[in-house]
Order: structure tokens, then sequence, then C-alpha cells
């Protein structure tokens, strides 16, 4: 009977022992320890808990758990999940980490990192809640995110400073050539127009004529750019004929298109494409104009249109002394010019803008070498419309 005793005794020191040190652990943990019977109230209630909820353990034991440390807007959600696991076993927010928001006894709400897990003893369900107080992880998070948010904003400041100088050193450097060659011609036909016979003058105002259009499309893709860069371009998309858009862009180019063979395949039966035609043409303007630039004056120029897997593909090949090979992705930079002995000056924007309004259409542009010889420039648009 003694041996029985002292078993026993030895027994009940062990579990008092180990029930010492598992309370002694709950105490110096770094993470609130709270538990909660299937009643919802507080059963034991640890020293970080004392310290991040500001109710003491006498305050805290007893009281329910949703009155205490839920937000009132929680503890409806609250009831009726601890319901449905006593009912099903089923909690969605059990043995997982989760972020909620807690309440302080003052009534302030802050951010806590949460795991509960259950455990079954006879008949009845304990909850242990172990919570750790994230507000100034959070903070960090949210000053890590304001000052990438402030380096991106200076970052683009910077990008808008540079843009600006580059419009600027364009302006008045390329601007400048063809304003002159305009002034120029018509100063001689105004001011020695009764000594020029009619081919001199005709000859005069037509350079005026091209250096005008020039002048216009310089100037239209400095505002293009302003556009794309301060994202002011918004694509309104119609079903458009094809024909029509390769038209218009001819159209656009003048004398500077007729004078030259230009060749136009467009693949029977096309679809209306949805499109801004307006900007598409643009795409197509400056495009051409390229193939005009960089080719010889006798060479011809093919457009091409016909679908491929699904997309609109618009090609426009030359027959220049093609882009250099490790130049053809740089091709499409803002104020990026090809480095050809002789090549024309130019602001370096027109592909540039090509690229933005053809990826505003959720399409893409690209820009080979010809095998042959030359260059071929082509993109795809959707054959339908890119959703907002």
């Amino acid at each position: 009977m003694d041996s029985r005793n002292e078993q026993a005794e030895e027994l009940l020191w062990r579990a008092q022992e180990s029930e010492q040190r598992i309370r002694l652990i709950l105490e110096t943990a770094l993470d609130a320890v709270v538990t909660m019977n299937s009643a919802g109230q507080i059963t034991g209630w640890n020293a970080e808990a004392e310290r991040i909820f500001g109710w003491s353990h006498e305050e805290a034991v007893g009281g329910r758990m949703s009155d205490t440390i839920i937000p009132p807007q929680h503890r409806e959600a609250h009831e009726r999940g601890l319901q449905r696991f006593l009912e099903t076993g089923e909690g969605p927010v059990l043995n997982r980490r989760i972020e909620i928001t807690a309440l302080h006894r003052t009534g302030r709400e802050f951010p806590v990192e949460l795991a509960i897990s259950p455990a079954k003893v006879g008949d009845t369900w304990t909850f242990s809640a172990f919570l750790r107080d994230i507000s100034e992880r959070r903070q960090a998070d949210e000053a890590r995110e304001a000052a990438n948010r402030t380096k991106n904003e200076f970052l683009l400041l910077q990008e808008a400073d540079k843009l600006q100088k580059a419009l600027l050193n364009s302006v008045s450097h390329n601007l400048r050539t063809p304003l002159a060659s305009v002034l120029g011609a018509l100063n001689s036909v105004l001011e020695d127009g009764a000594l020029l016979d009619a081919p001199t003058k005709q000859s005069l105002l037509k350079t005026a004529q091209e250096e005008a259009r020039r002048l216009d499309l310089l100037v239209q893709n400095l505002l293009d750019m302003t556009r794309l860069e301060g994202g002011a371009i918004r694509v309104k998309a119609e079903p458009c004929d094809v024909h029509d858009v390769v038209g218009a862009a001819l159209y656009q180019l003048g004398e500077t298109a007729q004078n030259r063979a230009i060749s136009v395949a467009i693949a029977p039966d096309l679809p209306l494409v949805p499109m801004d035609d307006a900007l598409i043409v643009q795409v197509l303007v400056n495009m051409l104009d390229n193939a005009l630039k960089y080719s010889p004056g006798d060479a011809p120029i093919d457009i091409e249109a016909q679908l491929d897997t699904g997309q609109l593909e618009i090609r426009v090949l030359d027959r220049g002394r093609g882009i250099p090979e490790q130049e053809l992705e740089r091709v499409f930079e803002k104020f990026f010019r090809v480095a050809l002995p002789g090549a024309p000056k130019g602001a370096g924007l027109g592909l540039s803008i090509c690229k933005g309004f053809v990826e505003a259409h959720n399409g893409r542009i690209l820009a080979k070498r010809r095998t042959q010889g030359g260059t071929e420039l082509a993109f795809f648009l959707p054959l339908e419309a890119k959703r907002e």
C-alpha cells in the first residue's frame, strides 16, 4: 500500500512540476498566449497578453474572449465560427497563421499575428491562441512602401526632367533646320520672285511644303511623346478597315510618299479590326517616314497586312542599309538614333511613339534585319479590343 501511495505522490509531483514548467514557459513567452474554453470564456492569460491588451490576468480570466480582445465589427463572426467548429469540427482559421485586428483595453485597434490551436480533453475543447503585436512591423512596412513611393516619384521626376531637357534640345536643334528651309524658300520667292522663272519658284515652294511637312511631323511626335509620358493616351477602339488606315497614312505623308515606289499588299477578306485609327495611322506614318529616310530614293518600300495567329500584322519593309544587329533592341527607345554615316537627323522619337501607341492597344512591335538588305518594322494588334 505504501508503495502505491509513493508512486501516486511521485506522479502527482511530476504532474505539478510539468504544469509549473508549462506555466513558466507561457508566462515568459514572447507571444501573448490566451486560452479559451468551448463557452468562449478566457481561461488563460499570460504576461505578454497583459502587456499588449492592457488587461490584467485577474481582469481577463473568466470574461468572454469576444468582449475582451475582438473589435465589435468582428464579434458576431467570431461567435458564429466557434459554434460552427463545435458542431462540425471545421474552422478555417485554426492551425494557421493569419493577420487580423485586435482590440486594446482603451478601445484602440491594432494589428496582430494570430495562430489558434484546438485541443480536446475528454469531452471538452480548449483553444490556445498565440498572438503577436505586429504594429511596429506594419509601420516599418508602411514606411518602406512610402520610401519606395517617394523613390519612384523622384525617379519619375528625374525622368520627366530628362525628357523635358531632351525635348527642349530637340526643339532647338531639330525644329530649326526645317523652319530655316521654309523661311529661306519663302523669302526667296517673296523677295526675288520677279527675277525667278516658274520652275524655280515651283521648286522653292515644294521645298517649303516638304520642310513644313517635316516640321509638322516633328511637332506631332513631340506632342505625342508628351502625352505618352504623361499617361494621357486613351485608346478609343472602333472597328476599322485596314485599307482606310493605310490610305490615311499615305495621304498624310503627301508628296514624300507619292514620289516613291510604295507597294501595298493587304490580304483579302481581312475583318474589321478594333483600333484607335488616329493612333495607328500615326504609327504607320512614323514607320513609313523611317523607311523613307533610311533607304535610297529609288528603292521601293512595301506595306503588307495579313492575319497572323489571330492577330493583325502590318509590316513596313525597306531596302536601305538596315539597322545594325546590336541596335535592333534599342530603336524603340526615346531619343535613340541609329549611328550610320550620313544618316538623316531627327529627334529619335518616331519609333518610340510607335511602341507606346501599339502597346496601348495591347499589341507588340518589333524590328528585324532583312536577309536581302534593309529593315522590317512590324506590329501586331489583337482582333479583340483591349478591356479596361
